[in-house]
């Protein structure tokens, strides 16, 4: 690998992944050189078993995170959200409720899309993207009341973002004040 010499290593690397006692970064390394190839789903197959091996909660946080984004890129939506589903019942990493939220956003599941976003805030009370996707999805229920707080929160950390104060400003006149 140091040598980019991916098909010599990816050979010697599918020979030690054949061996029982073989852990999860072999797996990893090859899931990672098969995606680079543009093998998609060979990259995926090594990366579940690297993801199956792998006792290191935080590693497997980001194994399950590059998953559902290989997925995600294949338009595979519905595999993308199980995907990190399975991890967010027991994962304390934000990234994976905001990324799990931000697909059920896509796929137009707001109250899902809600909840996951929520528990990325409650887990990392400065996630502006959480803000501003649960905003957009009061704005599109006509919550008006709950875009105020979130939109002015996300205001906060980004006031040179023009269409927050376009927002902020319709949500006001919906309420009238």
């Amino acid at each position: 690998l140091d040598l980019n010499q991916r098909e010599e290593a990816l050979h010697y690397l599918e020979n030690l992944a054949n061996q029982p006692s073989t852990g999860p970064d072999v797996h990893e390394v090859i899931g990672r050189i098969k995606v680079e190839k543009k093998d998609y789903l060979g990259g995926i197959k090594s990366l579940e078993i690297a993801l199956k091996k792998q006792l290191d909660p935080v590693r497997r946080d980001d194994l399950y995170l590059e998953l559902s984004n290989l997925h995600f890129q294949l338009k595979q939506i519905n595999q993308a959200i199980n995907i990190l589903e399975t991890a967010a019942k027991s994962s304390p990493n934000w990234e994976i409720h905001y990324t799990l939220g931000s697909l059920y956003l896509h796929d137009r599941k707001w109250n899902y899309a809600k909840r996951s976003l929520g528990n990325g805030l409650r887990l990392n009370p400065e996630c502006v993207e959480c803000y501003a996707k649960l905003g957009a999805i009061y704005m599109e229920q006509g919550d008006f009341g709950r875009v105020i707080p979130l939109l002015s929160r996300y205001r906060d950390f980004n006031p040179e973002n023009v269409m927050t104060y376009f927002n902020l400003g319709i949500a006001y006149d919906k309420l009238r004040k």
